[in-house]
């Protein structure tokens, strides 16, 4: 019942941030499943973030 529930909530979380992001949800399915390091140039292109402060 646990694995079922943590891959529900996986697949939730990536739809939402695939949906938010503009990003593919299998990408994003793919992303989760590994580290990804992004830094703030590469977090824009993602749809991560807005804008960088300086």
């Amino acid at each position: 019942i646990q694995a079922r529930e943590i891959i529900k909530t996986k697949e939730l979380s990536a739809q939402i941030l695939a949906d938010n992001c503009g990003q593919d949800f299998d990408k994003v399915l793919k992303d989760f499943d590994r580290d990804y390091w992004m830094n703030a140039e590469e977090s824009i292109k993602y749809g991560i973030v807005d804008g960088i402060l300086e």
